[in-house]
């Protein structure tokens, strides 16, 4: 009878739990997700740009760049900007720096989430 009792009381938790799936494997430690915007810092003939791509074929992009030339005391550039899906834009930027100067980016979409961080060399 004891048995019994336990079997029902079982049985009761197996039919009112929650059900929990198994997530589908990814190959590799993180799941890879297309960017929302990538980005760098190029020379130009003389003229420093700042180079955006919207990856994405589905969805425009809207948000806002930042970006610091030299070293990290230096005034921070910031623009507003907007990709079309599949767009590429060159952006100038009026700041001096050297070929070796360093730069850092960050770029946020409209709901101020973060989307790109990147510290890099200055490209030619």
């Amino acid at each position: 009878m004891k048995s019994f009792v336990h079997a029902i009381i079982l049985l009761a938790f197996a039919v009112g739990s929650p059900r929990v799936q198994a997530q589908p494997y990814i190959t590799g430690s993180v799941a890879q997700k297309s960017p929302a915007v990538v980005g760098e810092v190029e020379r130009a003939g003389g003229q420093i740009h700042l180079v955006l791509t919207n990856p994405t074929d589905a969805s425009a992009f809207q948000g806002s760049a930042s970006v610091t030339i030299g070293s990290s005391t230096g005034e921070a550039i910031r623009l507003t900007i907007a990709l079309a899906p599949g767009e590429t834009r060159r952006f100038p930027i009026t700041a001096s720096a050297a070929s070796s100067d360093q730069y850092s980016l960050t770029v946020y979409n409209q709901t101020g989430a973060l989307v790109l961080h990147k510290i890099a060399q200055i490209c030619r």
